[in-house]
């Protein structure tokens, strides 16, 4: 393999495809209906709920 960058000259043509066969067959789209169910989690209590959007955040954003 080459040291220049942008040289994938190794890297068989159907390593994309492949890839995206992957992320294909693990994906799931899940069941319900997100809009609904955020209204309910936003009539409980929207202050509590944002609160903890934003502390799961910051949680991230410190690893």
């Amino acid at each position: 393999m080459s040291d220049q960058p942008g040289n994938n000259s190794e890297i068989p043509d159907n390593t994309c495809t492949d890839n995206a066969v992957q992320v294909l067959q693990i994906y799931d789209q899940g069941s319900g209906d997100y809009t609904k169910e955020r209204k309910q989690w936003l009539e409980k209590d929207p202050d509590k709920y944002i609160a903890a959007v934003l502390a799961h955040g910051k949680k991230e954003s410190s690893r």
